[in-house]
C-alpha cells in the first residue's frame, strides 16, 4: 500500500486510567469474559502502519492496522491492533453501515451498553468471531465510504483477547504478523525469553532495565508513537529536566492532553537485548494517585511500537513469555 494511512486519534487510554489496573488497585478494574473465537492457527497476516499528526508534527509509525475481509463487502476494510486494549471493540457508526449494507451483526442492547452478535470476519487466513463484541461511541469518525476504494475505513480496534493462550510474533520490519500456538520456525532469540504478566489481559513486560534500574513497562501497541511513557518526574531526569523538549496535543478517546516529549540519552534492556530510548514523554492531565500508583509497583511507565521498528516481539502467552529479537532481512515465516 503506497499511500500513507492518517490516524489522527492516538490510544492513551492505558497511561490516563490504565496504571491504576498495573498496581495495587488492580482490583478496580476486571476484564469482560473473552468470547473472541479464532480459527486457522499458525499463520501469518500483514499490517500497515498509520500515520498521526501532532499539532505541526508527524509521526510516521502511530498505529497498526490490519486488513479484514467480511464476506458480502465490496472492500477491504480495517482495524487497529492494540494490546493496549482487552478487548475486541467495534466503532457504532461504521458497525451501523455495515449493518445497513450488508444486513449483518445485529446489534444487542445491556442497559446502558451495545454490542453486535454473529460478527465473523477474516484477517489473512484467521477466521475471529464473537456474538459479543462491544460498540463503543467514543472518539467516533464517520460512516464507512463505500463509494471510495481508496479510502482508509477502520472499523474497530482488534485488542488483547487475540493473544489470550497464544503465540505472537509482530515482525515490525517485514510488517507482518504471526499467530499461532508455537514460535514459529525463523524466528532467532538471541536469548532466553523474559517473564511478563499478562493479568486481566494487559501485557506487563519484566526483566526490563533503563539505565541498569530495574523495572516494568506496560507494553501498549496502541500507542506506538512514544517509546516511553513515564511520570514527570522520572522524565526530568532522563531528560536534563526536559532540555529540547517538544509539546504537542494528542487525543485520547475524545479527550485533549498534552504530551512533552524530550531527547534522551537513557538506553533501555529488555532481557539480554538493549536498545537506546532516543526519547521519553510524559502527558500533562494524568493524576497524582496514578503517577504514585506507578512508582509504588515499580512500573516505569508505558512504551508502544516505537522501540521495535527495526526489531521483532516474541510474545508467548501460553508460558507468559516474550524476547525482543533483532532486525531482520527475511520474513519470519
Amino acid at each position: 500500500m503506497k499511500r500513507a494511512i492518517q490516524f489522527l486519534t492516538v490510544s492513551l487510554l492505558l497511561f490516563t486510567g490504565g496504571l491504576l489496573i498495573a498496581g495495587c488497585a488492580a482490583a478496580q478494574y476486571k476484564a469482560p469474559p473473552n468470547t473472541l473465537k479464532v480459527s486457522g492457527l499458525n499463520t501469518h497476516f500483514s499490517f500497515e502502519w498509520a500515520q498521526s499528526r501532532f499539532g505541526d508534527r508527524l509521526e510516521p509509525h502511530s498505529a497498526l492496522l490490519v486488513p479484514v475481509v467480511i464476506e458480502g463487502s465490496p472492500k477491504t476494510l480495517y482495524m487497529q491492533f492494540d494490546l493496549g486494549t482487552p478487548s475486541t471493540v467495534l466503532k457504532a457508526n461504521k458497525l451501523k453501515s455495515l449493518q445497513e449494507r450488508l444486513g449483518r451483526w445485529p446489534t444487542v442492547t445491556e442497559g446502558d451498553a451495545a454490542f453486535a452478535s454473529k460478527v465473523e470476519f477474516r484477517v489473512g487466513n484467521l477466521t475471529l468471531s464473537s456474538d459479543r463484541i462491544k460498540v463503543r461511541k467514543v472518539g467516533e469518525t464517520s460512516a464507512i465510504d463505500w463509494d471510495n476504494p481508496e479510502s482508509i475505513d477502520v472499523i474497530g480496534t482488534i485488542g488483547s483477547d487475540l493473544l489470550d493462550g497464544r503465540v505472537l510474533v509482530i515482525d515490525y520490519t517485514n510488517k507482518d504478523l504471526f499467530l499461532g500456538d508455537h514460535v514459529p520456525e525463523g524466528v532467532v532469540l538471541s536469548s532466553a525469553m523474559s517473564p511478563f504478566t499478562f493479568k486481566e489481559r494487559r501485557v506487563i513486560l519484566q526483566d526490563v532495565a533503563i539505565d541498569g534500574k530495574k523495572t516494568q513497562l506496560m507494553l501498549d501497541t496502541g500507542s506506538s508513537a512514544f517509546a516511553l511513557l513515564t511520570d514527570k518526574t522520572t522524565w526530568q531526569r532522563m531528560t536534563s529536566n526536559g532540555a529540547g523538549a517538544t509539546t504537542f496535543p494528542v487525543n485520547s478517546w475524545g479527550k485533549t492532553l498534552t504530551a512533552h516529549m524530550a531527547p534522551t540519552k537513557s538506553r533501555i534492556r529488555f532481557g539480554a537485548t538493549e536498545i537506546p530510548l532516543g526519547s521519553a514523554t510524559y502527558i500533562e492531565g494524568t493524576s497524582f494517585m496514578q503517577n504514585m500508583l506507578m512508582r509504588a509497583t515499580g512500573m516505569g511507565g508505558m512504551t508502544g511500537n516505537k522501540l521495535f521498528v527495526d526489531r521483532a516481539l516474541v510474545l508467548d502467552a501460553r508460558t507468559l513469555t516474550y524476547a525482543v529479537t533483532s532486525g531482520k532481512t527475511e520474513p519470519v515465516r
